[in-house]
C-alpha cells in the first residue's frame, strides 16, 4: 500500500511540474529607442509613453521613456505594433548675432512600427518620430518671387510663379482656390491691421482658379502652376525660363501686362495695385490660398477699411478668416525679419531666398513617396518644410 502510495505521488508530481512547463510564458525584456527627427533637436524624449501591443493576445504593454531616451518593459515574447504620440512645443531659430529670432510652434509627433518580432531575454527597437502632416489637400508647393538679371544685368520679374500641389491621396477640385498676398511687409516693426482684425488675416488681393465647382479636378500628386505670364521667358531673357506648360496666369488689365490667350486667365476677385500684382522680389511677403464658392457674398462680409491719412480715402482690403485658410507661407530674410504676417497656426516661422534676381526659388521637402507619389512636407513651419535657393523647376514633381 505504501508502496502504491509513493508511486501515486511521484506520478502527480511529474504531472505537476509537466504542467508547470507547459503553462509558463517566455518573457522578453523589451528596450524601445524613441528618435526625433535631426531639426527637431529641442523635442523632449523623457517622460513620453510608449504602446506595445501583443499581435496575438491584443494585451497592450504600456512604458515611459526615461533620460536615455528608451522605454523598457517585461512583455510576453511574440510579435508586436509599437506606438507613440507626443505633443510638444519646439523652438525654430533663423537668422545668427543681433538678428536672430526664435519661433515656437506646437507639433505632434508620432511614430509607428508594426510586425516586430520580440523575442529572446532581451531585444531592442528602435521607433522613428515624425512630425504630424498638418494638410490634407492643397498646399503651397513652390514659390518663385525672385525674377532673375538679364544678361545685360538688369532685373527681370515677368517669370515669377507659385505652384500649388495635390499632397493627399483624394482628388480634389481646384475650383474657386484662391492665391493670395497678405497686406504686410515682414520687414517692418508694426503690423497697422493688428488692432482691426483679430480673427483673420488681411490680404490686398485675391485671384481665382475659374469653375462652377467640379470643373478643375486634381488628382493626387498633381500640380496647378499660376504664372505671372504665362509665357516661354527665354525670349526675353536667356537666363530664365518656359512657362507656357503653366496652368494659369494672374492677369491685370494693365499697359504693362501681357495676356498669354493660350493660358487662361485666374479671376481677379480682388486687386488693390493699381497697375499689376507682382510678387515682391526679395519676399518680405506672407501667402495663403483659401476656397471659396460663392467670392461676391465672401467678399462683402469680409471688406476691413483702414485710414491711412485725414482727408483721403481708405485702404480697402478683404479678411481671410483663420479657419479658411487652407495654407500658407511666409516669405522674408534674416537680415530683414521683424514680425510675421501669417499667424503661426498657418506658419510657425518663414522661408526665404538669399538674393533677388537670382533665379532661385523656394521649394517643399519630400516627406515620403509613396507608390511613387510624391508627399511633401507640410507642419506648417516653412524654416522646416522649405527647401530654400532651390532651381526653378515649375510642374516637375520627383
Amino acid at each position: 500500500m505504501r508502496k502504491t502510495l509513493l508511486g501515486l505521488f511521484a506520478a502527480l508530481a511529474i504531472f505537476s511540474s509537466c504542467s508547470k512547463d507547459d503553462d509558463s510564458v517566455a518573457t522578453t525584456k523589451l528596450a524601445v529607442k524613441v528618435e526625433f527627427p535631426t531639426d527637431y533637436s529641442d523635442a523632449k524624449a523623457e517622460g513620453i509613453e510608449v504602446n506595445l501591443k501583443n499581435a496575438t493576445s491584443g494585451i497592450v504593454y504600456k512604458a515611459k521613456v526615461g533620460s536615455n531616451s528608451v522605454a523598457e518593459a517585461m512583455v510576453e515574447s511574440g510579435t508586436y505594433t509599437i506606438s507613440v504620440e507626443s505633443k510638444q512645443t519646439v523652438k525654430t531659430s533663423l537668422g545668427s548675432g543681433d538678428a536672430q529670432k526664435e519661433f515656437t510652434q506646437e507639433m505632434i509627433f508620432r511614430g509607428l512600427t508594426e510586425s516586430v518580432s520580440v523575442v529572446g531575454k532581451e531585444f531592442s527597437v528602435a521607433v522613428s518620430l515624425t512630425p504630424s502632416m498638418a494638410s490634407g489637400g492643397f498646399i503651397i508647393k513652390e514659390a518663385y518671387f525672385a525674377g532673375v538679371s538679364t544678361p545685360l544685368n538688369k532685373t527681370y520679374w515677368k517669370d515669377q510663379y507659385i505652384e500649388l500641389y495635390n499632397n493627399s491621396d483624394k482628388e480634389f477640385y481646384a475650383d474657386g482656390l484662391s492665391i493670395c498676398e497678405v497686406d504686410f511687409t515682414t520687414t517692418l516693426d508694426v503690423n497697422p491691421w493688428a488692432e482691426l482684425v483679430k480673427d483673420g488675416v488681411v490680404v490686398n488681393c485675391i485671384y481665382t482658379i475659374p469653375g462652377s465647382g467640379k470643373e478643375v479636378p486634381v488628382k493626387p500628386g498633381q500640380s496647378i502652376v499660376l504664372a505671372n505670364i504665362a509665357m516661354d521667358h527665354r525670349k526675353e531673357n536667356a537666363n530664365s525660363i518656359d512657362l507656357t506648360k503653366a496652368n494659369y496666369e494672374w492677369y491685370d488689365k494693365s499697359s504693362i501686362d501681357v495676356d498669354v490667350p493660350e493660358v487662361p486667365n485666374l479671376i481677379p476677385n480682388h486687386v488693390s495695385s493699381n497697375t499689376l500684382w507682382v510678387l515682391h522680389q526679395k519676399g518680405y511677403r506672407g501667402y495663403l490660398i483659401f476656397q471659396e464658392a460663392k467670392m461676391a457674398d465672401f467678399i462683402t462680409a469680409n471688406t476691413v477699411k483702414r485710414t491711412v491719412s485725414a482727408g483721403k480715402d481708405p485702404l480697402i482690403r478683404v479678411k481671410i478668416p483663420y479657419d479658411r485658410i487652407i495654407d500658407g507661407v511666409e516669405l522674408s530674410h534674416p537680415s530683414a525679419f521683424k514680425q510675421k504676417a501669417l499667424p503661426v497656426s498657418v506658419d510657425a516661422s518663414y522661408t526665404y531666398v538669399d538674393a533677388s534676381n537670382s533665379g532661385l526659388c523656394v521649394r517643399r521637402k519630400v516627406e515620403k513617396r509613396v507608390n511613387g507619389r510624391v508627399v511633401y512636407k507640410d507642419t506648417n513651419n516653412s524654416a522646416k518644410d522649405f527647401e530654400i535657393n532651390q532651381k526653378t523647376a515649375p510642374g516637375v514633381n520627383n
